[in-house]
């Protein structure tokens, strides 16, 4: 856990992305969270676009991650349509909330600390009420349905 919250203070440093190779969906900016990752966590992640879930997922003991991982947002534009999230963002990857057995929503982090709580009433006391998330649902966390994912992020990385 040391590592990702060593992650999660230089990401609210370095929280713009600046991936040159995801230009124009990313504009440039002060700070790469994937070069932020691997200098927190001591390891080169691998990256994935956001519709290929599987890692991540598989990545979680339960519900909780068990390596590293971020994930930024695109800028403005059709494809980004939430309330909940920022763009050109970096939000930490903490875990994900289950529907009975099949994941429903990535639980986000915004280093930050600031968030817009849940829409959904019921997601909301799924946050608040699981023994990994809900002690901390006030320091940031942003419970992110997995097709909104694919549609206001640019990637991810993950170390494990």
């Amino acid at each position: 856990a040391e590592p990702c919250a060593r992650a999660a203070a230089r990401l609210a440093v370095a929280h713009r992305a600046g991936r040159a190779d995801l230009a124009p969906v990313v504009e440039r900016g002060p700070g790469d969270p994937v070069d932020a990752l691997e200098e927190a966590c001591g390891e080169e992640p691998a990256q994935f676009l956001p519709d290929t879930l599987e890692p991540l997922t598989e990545a979680c003991d339960g519900d909780v991650l068990r390596g590293c991982a971020v994930a930024w947002t695109r800028s403005v534009g059709a494809a980004f349509a939430s309330p909940n999230l920022a763009a050109r963002h970096a939000y930490t990857v903490l875990g994900v909330l289950r529907d009975g057995e099949a994941p429903s929503h990535l639980v986000l982090r915004n280093p930050s600390g600031l968030c817009v709580p849940a829409e959904d009433p019921r997601t909301r006391a799924r946050l608040a009420a699981h023994p990994a998330f809900g002690p901390h649902v006030e320091a940031g966390l942003v419970p992110v349905p997995l097709d909104a994912f694919a549609q206001a992020f640019v990637g991810y990385a993950l170390t494990t």
